[in-house]
């Protein structure tokens, strides 16, 4: 898992810093780090099935110019970046098509690390239930990395981690209820087999203000967004929206429930009341939804390449959220309630569940 996220650290390093002369567009906004965490549990719904627990920790570090790496904007645009870079490494940064406009872009790297688990509706049971959701588990680890703008913004995104008892996930589940005196899970022998997963994804934010004025008094925007994502853990497409109105709205694009190539509410300008001189904050109200088109969910359909309990999944899923949001300082707190259609044959009525996300500015 190393190697990979020290590609992505080596190309991300060797983005343009204008020389020394040059001053990067929203300076505040580029030279912060962002760092949140986000909670998913059924539990917020009053449930304890399906989709049952997911763990977030996020790092979102400052412009990587702002790192006073030694490369310019002209050899960058010369595809001469360094010589530590081999050449298909260059082309492959330098042929990104998202990468351009370097005035006006901020320029990030992500690592995410978390847990998700997946139960059976009746957790009590230690037989194999042949008709209902498998037990799984994901430990995993992603490297990003984005390109942002006022009014766009991209990031592809590399997962690495593990199914099975290597996730974990067993022992966590069996800690926590012990902590808050719930059922004890009795089925995890019957979880998915150990295996390395990974998947590549990539999505595309747009992000349109519906009011002349966000700052400083009530207003709206509309942020859109696409992608695709591809490997052993995921197949999918996906396309949808978010709709936000408040006060004093925050300069981001949002932030997702955890889903490839998510959004952790990162500002992209200076006019975000966390990056005020005074201590800003706003309030704000959101709906939205995600439509996603899967081909696989290895969490549904079983190991890669050896038997394993498995389920038919249905090829469209849709999500339906709805939340509130605030930042105070350079403190930003959302919860979000979401139902997410059926996901596989057999199940009944969708699912509620709830997100919380936390994160702060440093």
């Amino acid at each position: 898992m190393k190697i990979p996220c020290a590609t992505l650290l080596t190309l991300c390093l060797t983005l343009p810093s204008f020389g020394q002369e040059a001053v990067i567009k929203n300076g505040k906004a580029a030279s912060i780090d962002n760092f949140s965490f986000k909670s998913e549990n059924d539990v917020y719904a009053g449930t304890d099935k399906w989709y049952t627990n997911g763990l977030q920790f996020n790092w979102t570090l400052a412009d990587v110019r702002t790192w006073d790496t030694p490369t310019d904007s002209e050899a960058w645009a010369q595809s001469s970046f360094s010589a530590k870079l081999p050449d298909w490494a260059q082309f492959m940064v330098s042929t990104l098509p998202f990468s351009e406009d370097y005035e006006n872009n901020l320029y990030r790297l992500n690592f995410s690390v978390g847990q998700n688990m997946y139960t059976p509706a009746d957790i009590t049971i230690s037989a194999p239930q042949p008709t209902q959701r498998p037990w799984a588990g994901w430990l995993y680890m992603n490297p990003s990395f984005v390109v942002q703008s006022d009014e766009r913004m991209d990031v592809l995104e590399l997962s690495l981690g593990v199914i099975g008892p290597w996730s974990l996930a067993s022992d966590t589940q069996k800690k926590f209820h012990d902590i808050i005196g719930s059922n004890s899970p009795q089925g995890w022998s019957n979880q998915l087999h150990n295996e390395v997963v990974f998947y590549l994804s990539w999505q595309r934010y747009w992000r349109v203000l519906l009011t002349e004025e966000t700052h400083n008094t009530f207003g709206a925007d509309f942020i859109g967004n696409v992608s695709g994502t591809a490997g052993t853990v995921y197949v999918y497409g996906n396309a949808g929206f978010m709709l936000r109105a408040g006060y004093n709205l925050p300069q981001d694009f949002g932030t997702s429930l955890i889903r490839p190539a998510g959004t952790y509410g990162t500002p992209v300008n200076d006019g975000d009341p966390r990056l005020s001189d005074s201590t800003d904050f706003s309030i704000y109200g959101f709906v939205g939804t995600q439509q996603y088109l899967m081909g696989r969910n290895i969490f549904l359909q079983g190991n890669t390449f050896e038997s394993s309990p498995s389920i038919d999944m249905k090829t469209w899923v849709g999500d339906f959220s709805a939340g509130i949001g605030a930042t105070t300082g350079p403190v930003m707190v959302n919860f979000t309630m979401n139902w997410r259609s059926n996901e596989f044959d057999g199940e009944s009525g969708g699912q509620w569940f709830g997100s919380l996300n936390l994160g702060v500015l440093f």
